[in-house]
């Protein structure tokens, strides 16, 4: 019997200034399959550190990786959040 080894899974986010869509992704080569996802009212939040706890709340499986895409601009290597902290 053979068993599968897992790909690396990822907790991917893009977090606007309305929404913010988390998902939980398995990346294995070129493929990528969603196992979880949620949306949110960015607003609802305080900053990304709260939206992320609380999908993680939810999540079965724990994420090897993290990657967000955010909107605004980088300055002197620090986020600044167009319309949200």
């Amino acid at each position: 019997m053979t068993t599968r080894a897992r790909g690396v899974r990822v907790l991917a986010g893009d977090v606007g200034a309305t929404n913010a869509r988390l998902a939980l992704v398995e990346l294995e080569g070129a493929d990528a399959r969603v196992l979880q996802e949620q949306h949110f009212h960015s607003r609802d939040f305080p900053g990304l550190a709260a939206l992320v706890h609380r999908f993680q709340d939810t999540l079965n499986l724990e994420p090897d990786r993290a990657c967000f895409g955010v909107a605004g601009p980088v300055v002197e290597g620090c986020y600044c959040g167009t319309n949200l902290p």
